[in-house]
């Protein structure tokens, strides 16, 4: 297989902004359908990008269409169902995140994504930017030596409600599912599984809240993943300490410093464009099933990476340092 086949289910504001620029700008993909219960939305996005079929039911576009691969991008609940859906179909299936609302259904997911063995992945861009995969490397050279510490801080504008229609009744489960999963699977692909943690909670009168999350690493490291509703605008950034005397930096997926130890000056590194983690989760998913290297997040990332969340969600609730499942 030369190129890889895709269709697309989901026409609306995070596919058409995000993920739809990229699979056509990559030349190992090719955009054969998409597909939205809305027909306007389908047949602006065949136009805007070049797709040569259109349609309202996913159903009728698999069975008319030739593709290898599922790009499925709407509600949590749209995920699951789609998901394992397409699944089932024979198709390897790429979701945003979250992948489900409840942990029983991103469980299902993963499962049926392992049983029918097709390849899955979660749309986490921060640990697929340019910056995240040099740090990942920096981590495992003699030159940084051992990770020690790693903090994960991701400050967003909002949620501040909790969220119903995605089966959140909670501010802290609709923040977990809309927000918290993007720093806690950064966190875990950078330093490996997180095994403890206890949570600080902060609330403001207007419904902001903030956490401060203190993890331990199955590594044995310690960490720290800060997020908060109440900033302006999104900050993305993650810290880490080596044993070396090493000190590493990314702001926002793009730019990277790291000093200490070996290196006697500052190195600093500028990638130049924000949406480089779309790009590459994109190209990475492609690649995976052509060339037949890992990718993540998987299916079962994600449903580790809510683990992690309820396991926060825990901590609020009961003061105390709380144990993350590993199975």
């Amino acid at each position: 297989m030369d190129k890889l086949r895709v269709a697309f289910i989901g026409c609306g504001g995070q596919a058409t902004g995000n993920i739809y620029p990229h699979i056509v700008s990559i030349p190992e993909m090719e955009l054969a359908a998409c597909c939205d219960l809305i027909a306007e939305k389908a047949k602006n996005n065949a136009e805007r990008f070049g797709i040569k079929a259109w349609y309202t039911d996913y159903e009728r576009m698999l069975d008319n269409e030739s593709v290898d691969a599922v790009f499925v991008v709407g509600p949590p609940q749209m995920h699951t169902e789609l998901g394992i859906a397409c699944l089932e179909k024979g198709y390897h299936v790429f979701t945003e995140k979250p992948t489900a609302t409840n942990l029983a259904d991103a469980k299902r997911l993963a499962e049926t994504a392992e049983r029918v063995g097709k390849q899955s992945q979660v749309g986490h861009m921060l640990p697929h930017g340019p910056a995240s995969k040099v740090a990942k490397k920096l981590f495992s050279s003699e030159e940084f030596g051992t990770p020690i510490f790693l903090e994960s801080k991701y400050f967003v504008p909002g949620p501040r409600d909790p969220m119903p229609e995605w089966d959140a009744p909670t501010l802290d489960w609709t923040f977990m599912l809309v927000q918290s999963v993007h720093p806690v699977d950064w966190a875990r692909q950078m330093m490996g599984d997180i095994v403890s943690l206890s949570t600080k909670r902060g609330l403001g009168k207007n419904g902001a809240v903030s956490y401060v999350v203190a993890v331990e690493f199955a590594s044995g490291a310690s960490g720290l993943i800060n997020m908060t509703s109440a900033a302006p605008f999104v900050v993305a950034e993650l810290e880490a300490v080596g044993d070396q005397g090493t000190f590493l930096h990314i702001d926002n997926m793009i730019r990277m410093r790291y000093e200490g130890g070996a290196w006697k000056e500052p190195q600093v590194i500028d990638y130049g464009r924000r949406e480089a983690g779309y790009f590459d989760e994109v190209k990475d998913f492609a690649m995976c099933i052509l060339e037949g290297k890992p990718t993540y997040s998987t299916f079962r990332d994600e449903y580790k990476a809510l683990l992690i969340c309820q396991a926060i969600v825990d901590s609020i609730e009961s003061g105390k340092v709380v144990s993350v499942p590993q199975k």
